[in-house]
């Protein structure tokens, strides 16, 4: 495997795993938390610092996630095209939900830590910026991201190299993004991002071999 494609895979992985812990570390408000439940989850050190450290976590994944695309582009189209011009602009849009989900998640546990805020703020203010942060993930964020896949999808396809599974995977993906509200779906981006990653790297030593012939 060439080493120059070793940041495309690091940065793929980097977003999944910590796309991962930000959603699997933290607890965050749920219908069925009494208002006493979702109080300690900002007034609590305990409860506030993983939602701290989620926020954190979902920040780094949408900058490596940002990484990830436009490193990939390049490894499949150096020359740009409509379709990695679309890539990358529903990829920002994407990474743009992700930090205003992180936002919503961590602006109230970050102001009780620093002092900012008081500890018996209102747990409906907290419910409100929990949902808006789900929102902003799993309807705009993961519609954005269907977009990636299926332009990502299309631009493989143009390419003879590539596995055929890395084409369609993409193509077979996008429409359960758009069951976002389930929960489930919105792993499938950073398992995806992963996948196409390592495909692509399996094929440098191919297109190296090309270019010096």
């Amino acid at each position: 495997m060439s080493h120059s494609h070793i940041p495309l895979r690091a940065s793929a992985t980097v977003y999944a795993v910590c796309y991962f812990v930000a959603l699997f570390l933290p607890r965050l408000p749920e219908g069925a938390y009494s208002d006493d439940q979702v109080s300690a989850l900002f007034g609590d050190p305990a409860e506030r610092t993983p939602i701290i450290i989620g926020g954190y976590a979902l920040s780094i994944a949408a900058l490596a996630f940002l990484v990830f695309i436009s490193l990939f582009m390049r490894a499949l189209a150096p020359d740009r095209t409509a379709l990695t011009g679309t890539v990358r602009v529903a990829g920002m849009a994407y990474a743009a939900m992700l930090m205003l989900a992180a936002v919503l998640f961590c602006s109230l546990p970050m102001g009780v830590a620093i002092g900012e805020l008081p500890t018996d703020t209102d747990p409906t203010v907290y419910r409100t910026l929990s949902n808006a942060g789900f929102y902003a993930l799993l309807v705009p964020g993961l519609l954005a991201a269907a977009v990636v896949l299926v332009a990502s999808s299309l631009e493989l396809r143009r390419r003879q190299e590539v596995p055929r599974w890395a084409a369609v995977l993409g193509l077979v993906l996008a429409p359960l993004l758009l069951l976002g509200v389930a929960w489930v779906p919105q792993f499938l981006v950073p398992l995806w991002a992963v996948a196409v990653a390592h495909a692509t790297a399996q094929l440098a030593p191919a297109r190296e071999t090309v270019a010096l012939t």
